[in-house]
């Protein structure tokens, strides 16, 4: 099945118009204030050193700096038992700084550089995480956005599978369907178990999960 083609504004606005839907139906209990960026995007988002710990893709970093945050993302789930995270918390903001400053002063360390990369493989620039189980809960899911195959990826390391009532209709969550055969290897792995997802197109997976939170509030 081919890639559906990414739209920086069709995402942006599947993730806003769900976000902000996911925020009144919290805000019935608990305070769960949606904070929209400025028009140029979100400033401490586009600092260099930031740009260089965060280690996305250009695509990605613009993604980012245009989508709406929680102002207490540890007091929201955005899908049962699945916490989003939030790029410009202040705390998290400094660690991607540091990390942009370390990385810039070893550039000329190349083989310790390898070393590090092969202990701890990290998913490709094109691949960002939107949330993860909340740390209270067993059986949630970790939420993945692909710019380069417009898909949004579900899974865990378990076998719950999620089920948002629409099938798939995004490209194969298997990594031996792509060139780059690991994209996907560890994105569901945890505890020495490697798991497995399900993907949708953006648009689909956005739809589905408002039109599933509205049936509920």
């Amino acid at each position: 099945m081919p890639s559906p083609t990414y739209s920086h504004d069709e995402t942006v606005a599947a993730i806003t118009s769900y976000y902000k839907l996911v925020s009144k139906a919290h805000a019935i209990t608990r305070n769960s204030a949606l904070l929209h960026p400025p028009p140029g995007g979100w400033p401490e988002l586009s600092r260099p050193e930031v740009v260089a710990g965060l280690d996305l893709s250009d695509e990605v970093i613009r993604l980012l700096c245009h989508i709406p945050y929680f102002e207490d993302s540890e007091d929201v789930q955005i899908l049962p038992d699945v916490q989003p995270h939030s790029y410009i918390e202040p705390q998290r903001i400094e660690l991607y700084a540091e990390r942009g400053k370390k990385q810039s002063s070893a550039t000329s360390d190349a083989d310790s550089t390898t070393q590090d990369n092969e202990e701890t493989p990290s998913p490709p620039p094109h691949l960002v995480s939107l949330g993860c189980t909340a740390p209270d809960r067993e059986y949630g899911h970790d939420v993945w956005l692909d710019t380069k195959r417009s898909i949004v990826l579900v899974g865990s390391y378990h076998d719950v599978q999620p089920d948002i009532g629409v099938p798939e209709d995004g490209v194969s969550s298997s990594p031996s369907d792509y060139d780059d055969d690991q994209a996907y290897e560890n994105l569901f792995s945890e505890y020495g178990q490697k798991g497995s997802g399900r993907s949708w197109r953006i648009g689909t997976f956005f739809a589905a999960c408002e039109r599933n939170l509205r049936e509920l509030v």
